[in-house]
Formats: structure tokens, C-alpha cells, sequence
């Protein structure tokens, strides 16, 4: 091997290095920047409690596999407006009978018969509605009926 040679293949092996370190100095500082970011803050939220209806909401908890139990009520007090609002979460195979004890025990009427007489008399015994239904006490028997059998 020559001079002349040894100093081409020294000029390209350093010309290659200088390549080299640079384009991993330019981005591979980016890369490691955006993952130290990605695990130093939280990540920003996609959509916020109040973007939910209560329907998608009982379905978004439904699919993380929330198991809600079955007698799932929850009375909630609006005392600026003097409204209770009952959550009522009805499951697949839960009879007109349970439904209308879960009304009672949450003191929105006083027997069963006040809802089982007239969801049998306007026949709609087997339209009830699995899934999260919401009234409030300002709602009649009838909206009480149409809420928990419109799909």
C-alpha cells in the first residue's frame, strides 16, 4: 500500500465516522427527548367526564369490564333545584318485578304495584331496557315506564 492510498481510505473511514456520529447526534437525541417527554408528563385527556352521556359512559365501563351490582342505584340530591335524580342500572335477565323493587328501595315510589300496573296495562312488561336509566323525582309513572323501555 502506498501513501497515497492509506491517506484515501483514512479520509473516507473519517469522513464515514463524521456521517455516522452526526446522524445519530441529530436524531437520536429526538427520539430519546420524545421519550423522556412521553414518560415525564401525562399524556393530555382525549375528552372529559362531561363529554359522556350516561349511556356511553355505562357502556365505556362496560368495556374496561366494570362490574356494576345488580341492585346498582344511586340517588343523587340537586338542592338548588329541589330534584332528586335516581341512576338505575338495569341487567340483562332483571324482571319488571326487580326493577320495580329497585324503585322502592330507593324510595322513588312506595309499593310495586304503583309501576307493575301500568307497565302490564299498557303491555310493555318485556320492552325494560338493560343499561344505565336515569329520572328524577319530578318524572310521572308513565315517563318513569317510557324511560326504562325506550331503547
Amino acid at each position: 500500500m502506498t501513501s497515497h492510498t492509506l491517506r484515501g481510505l483514512a479520509s473516507g473511514l473519517f469522513i464515514a465516522a463524521v456521517v455516522v456520529i452526526s446522524f445519530q447526534y441529530f436524531f437520536q437525541d429526538d427520539n430519546e427527548s420524545d421519550a423522556i417527554s412521553e414518560t415525564a408528563r401525562p399524556a393530555a385527556p382525549t375528552s372529559s367526564i362531561d363529554d359522556y352521556t350516561d349511556e356511553t359512559l355505562y357502556n365505556a365501563l362496560l368495556e374496561r369490564d366494570y362490574d356494576f351490582p345488580v341492585s346498582e342505584t344511586e340517588r343523587i340530591v340537586d338542592e338548588q333545584n329541589e330534584e332528586t335524580v335516581l341512576y338505575v342500572v338495569i341487567h340483562e335477565g332483571m324482571t319488571s318485578d326487580d326493577v320495580a323493587q329497585l324503585l322502592v328501595d330507593s324510595g322513588f315510589i312506595s309499593t310495586t304495584n304503583e309501576f307493575i300496573e301500568p307497565l302490564y296495562e299498557r303491555e310493555r312488561q318485556t320492552q325494560i331496557q338493560t343499561g344505565l336509566h336515569n329520572v328524577t323525582n319530578e318524572y310521572s309513572i308513565d315517563e318513569i315506564i317510557e324511560t326504562f323501555t325506550t331503547p
